[in-house]
């Protein structure tokens, strides 16, 4: 439903008028927006209920691509990726420390 208040500067006009629905279901359809206009009273002035209206009828085009977001890859996967990527790089550090205390050891002894 959509509503707006507005004051007539001439006896023929346009007026906006906002709508906030949910239409993530709409995809393909058509609606038909009927007006009605009421005094600051609530009284009923005039109204225009058309269901064949096409100026008042709005075409909601149906997505059919709808676009991927992220990489795709399974939790699974990234985890054990992570996993492997952590051990070679402990394996790696492990390995270089292995070969600073070789080298601390040799140049220890060749004094």
């Amino acid at each position: 439903m959509g509503e707006t208040v507005f004051r007539a500067e001439k006896s023929n006009g346009t007026a906006e008028v906002e709508f906030t629905f949910e239409a993530s279901k709409l995809g393909g359809r058509d609606i038909v927006v009927f007006e009605k206009l009421l005094d600051s009273q609530g009284h009923l002035l005039a109204m225009h209920e058309d269901i064949d209206d096409k100026n008042q009828t709005i075409h909601f085009k149906k997505i059919t691509d709808v676009p991927k977001t992220g990489d795709g890859m399974h939790p699974v996967k990234a985890a054990g990726l992570g996993l492997v990527s952590a051990s070679i790089l402990l394996l790696l550090w492990k390995n270089k420390r292995k070969k600073a205390k070789k080298r601390k050891r040799r140049a220890g002894t060749s004094r």
